[in-house]
């Protein structure tokens, strides 16, 4: 099995289309990021010897419970820990 490139930018997204490898986009870094990767990734995938066209995985939280008010409460705590994160 070939490597897979494992990011949350457009630059990721680059190496791994440049060389032919799937890639696979952390979305719960950056979400706002996704689109545009995901389409940077297509549009610049080179065909390798291990893979023909792009293979692209999307890693996204997700958050389930029996009902919507458990889940929205079980989600306070990725607010929590996002709020405390240190932007430096």
């Amino acid at each position: 099995m070939p490597i897979t490139v494992l990011g949350s930018s457009c630059f990721s997204a680059e190496i791994a289309a440049n060389h032919g490898l799937p890639y696979a986009f952390a979305a719960h870094f950056a979400p706002e990021f996704r689109v545009e990767a995901a389409a940077l990734y297509r549009k610049q995938f080179k065909v390798s010897a291990a893979f023909r066209k792009p293979y692209l995985i999307m890693a996204v939280p997700v958050i389930a419970a029996e009902t919507d008010g458990a889940a929205l409460r079980l989600f306070t705590t990725a607010q929590q820990r996002f709020l405390r994160a240190d932007p430096e």
